[in-house]
């Protein structure tokens, strides 16, 4: 054989074998990169997996040796692959959410029929004695409980859930949404999407029934977070406060769900709505009720006449994050806490006056609460790689405020979830996995379990852990150690929604699904 018609040999081959080790080995050290944010590394899992063919096809075109033609045809056939994949993809998948809160798309088939468009018509039970005006303290009346702050008052959990195990009262079926439940006596309140209708629902604590609803022709679109509302309800005697996820504010009777008053609140004041949508539950201030505003940096807070709805102030200069506002006393001001898209400020709840403001900059979002201390002292956390920070509020004798900064770490980066506190330490999810700081400090005593994007509940010396999969944990909620007491397998998919005990009853819902149980208690 000559040389002429000898086969040409491929040449450079140790540049497609380096290619596919380096994708090889980044995928995995992604999968075992624990610290890496989720986001981040999701979309350089998406670099890596683009990528690789990408580089080989640079290689084959441009170093492999083989004739021009080859390469012509190389181009062409992988070219209408690519374009075939594209385009079939685009034809025949269809973003349904994401997977967790990792922003990890879950793709389903086209015209495959979303959960609520299978749900019954709400079959309401009239009843007329509901009555909310009594708030007892195992009451858990607003977002995060009581005091607003994720604290449960008046139940002791029983450690033991083998031989004394969590009774099923009931489990239906729900709308889409995260909202979570407000329970005042035997009556819970949520937020829930049916197809078109966004809807404030009030069940029956111990049997499910429904027994009232009220109902808007709108819906919240989120391929990415899901349909639905965000917010929890506020109820206050005989009224329930809520936030739709397109910015409604209403005030309903608490008995018949009969609306009082309502606002828009974004469009009366010219602003647009969050990426994500509106996820404020409501605070009532006096005789105030206070939300926050949309995405302009203007009109952060928003407030109006509890009874009559009547627009009595706005203010601020940040754009709204997905938090809610907190009441707190600070240097002796009564003061409404905001943590806004790239800043923290205090109001005056009289007039909306900001007293001071720290500047906290992120490029993603934040959804976890304020926390006031004792000192004078605000906790801060929040997730996409931003961590806790401590700041200490001061007022000198000219009456000026200073908001500084004691110490900020990446030890508590809280995402959709916020921290209880105990002992001077923060419990709370530090980008899916339960972790213990001391506040004083900034030093994390103690990283334990995976639970995901979940949530979590302080009871006693207990914290009740919602997991991002569904199920509930039990935990001790000590400084020294971490220790998983029990488990109950309540729900079996991706749960953001907060968990809520009023008494012995635990209630948890997520977009499909509620179950009410009744806990074991010590006496």
């Amino acid at each position: 054989m000559t040389e002429t018609t000898q086969p040409r040999r491929l040449k450079r081959l140790w540049m497609p074998a380096a290619i596919l080790v380096l994708g090889i080995g980044g995928m995995t050290a992604l999968v075992m990169a624990d610290a890496l944010e989720p986001v981040l590394q999701f979309w350089i899992m998406m670099g890596i997996i683009f990528g690789t063919p990408l580089l080989l096809a640079f290689w084959a075109l441009g170093f492999s040796g083989v004739r021009w033609w080859q390469r012509f045809a190389l181009l062409l056939v992988g070219g209408l692959l690519g374009a075939g994949l594209v385009y079939g993809a685009t034809q025949t998948l269809d973003f349904a959410g994401s997977i967790s809160g990792s922003g990890i798309p879950r793709l389903k088939w086209k015209g495959t029929p979303t959960v609520e468009v299978k749900l019954a018509d709400l079959q309401i039970e009239p009843k007329s004695d509901i009555e909310f005006a009594t708030i007892e303290d195992t009451d858990y009346p607003q977002f995060l409980g009581r005091d607003r702050n994720g604290v449960v008052h008046g139940v002791r959990l029983s450690r033991d859930w083998q031989t004394r195990p969590p009774k099923e009262l009931w489990r239906r079926s729900i709308g889409l949404g995260w909202s979570a439940f407000a329970v005042v006596g035997d009556y819970a309140v949520t937020q829930e999407q049916r197809e078109d209708k966004e809807l404030v629902v009030c069940y029956e604590l111990k049997t499910g029934k429904p027994r009232w609803k009220h109902e808007h022709d709108v819906r919240l679109h989120d391929k990415q977070g899901g349909d639905g509302p965000r917010a929890t309800p506020t109820v206050v005697g005989n009224r329930v406060y809520t936030l739709g996820g397109t910015g409604i504010l209403d005030c309903l009777d608490a008995a018949t769900g009969k609306n009082l008053w309502s606002r828009d609140t974004l469009a009366e004041n010219g602003l647009t709505n969050v990426i994500w949508g509106k996820s404020c539950s409501p605070l009532i201030v006096e005789d105030k009720v206070i939300v926050t505003g949309g995405k302009e940096k203007h009109d952060s807070l928003l407030a109006y006449h509890k009874d009559t709805g009547e627009p009595l102030w706005k203010a601020g200069d940040d754009d709204a994050s997905y938090s809610s506002p907190a009441l707190a006393t600070l240097a002796g001001q009564k003061q409404i806490l905001c943590v806004n898209a790239h800043s923290v400020t205090g109001h005056d709840p009289k007039d909306g006056t900001i007293l001071w403001k720290f500047d906290w900059p992120a490029e993603w979002a934040k959804a976890s609460q304020p926390v006031p201390l004792p000192g004078d002292r605000v906790f801060l956390s929040a997730g996409y790689g931003v961590g806790g920070v401590l700041l200490h509020l001061k007022r000198g004798s000219d009456g000026q405020w200073s908001a500084e900064q004691v110490w900020a770490n990446r030890k508590m980066r809280t995402q959709f979830s916020n921290v209880v506190l105990a002992r001077d330490c923060a419990f709370g999810l530090d980008d899916r996995v339960l972790a213990c700081v001391d506040v004083q400090t900034g030093e994390q005593k103690w990283k334990g379990e995976r639970y995901g994007f979940g949530q979590v509940l302080l009871v006693g010396d207990l914290i009740v852990v919602q997991a991002e999969e569904g199920f509930v944990a039990l935990v001790e909620a000590d400084p020294n150690e971490f220790k998983e007491l029990a488990r109950l397998p309540a729900l079996n998919s991706m749960t953001w929604n907060n968990p809520v005990l009023s008494g012995p009853y635990l209630l948890v819902r997520n977009d499909k699904e509620a179950v009410c149980y009744e806990m074991p208690v010590e006496k």
